[in-house]
């Protein structure tokens, strides 16, 4: 269950210049999150083409001015099925807090 309303799509982007996604803190207004939090990737997921970051005290993805990012490496491009421009974000509502981030392209998701 998300904690966000249905008709709004919050999105991350590629940052080239950094290697990694962002996701701008415009984006998570409103979502109960603020700069100071950190995040770690779960393990042992099962969604498709998707990397879910879990609120942990002690993670290594840190939610700073500009936002989060999170740094490409092997396991996030195999999990996410690639390098894409954007990115839709979900916020899930559950203990620690979760963050969803899914591929947008039109093929993947019809897949998902």
């Amino acid at each position: 269950m998300t904690t966000e309303d249905s008709g709004i799509i919050r999105k991350a982007l590629h940052d080239r210049d950094r290697r990694g996604i962002l996701i701008p803190a415009s984006e998570l207004e409103g979502s109960g999150l603020s700069v100071g939090d950190r995040f770690t990737l779960k393990k042992g997921q099962r969604d498709l083409f998707a990397v879910a970051l879990l609120k942990d005290a002690s993670g290594d993805i840190f939610f700073d001015r500009s936002g989060i990012f999170i740094e490409r490496t092997r396991r996030v491009d195999i999990l996410l099925g690639g390098i894409f421009d954007e990115y839709q974000v979900e916020i899930v509502a559950a203990d620690p807090t979760m963050l969803l981030v899914k591929t947008m392209d039109p093929g993947l998701a019809a897949i998902r």
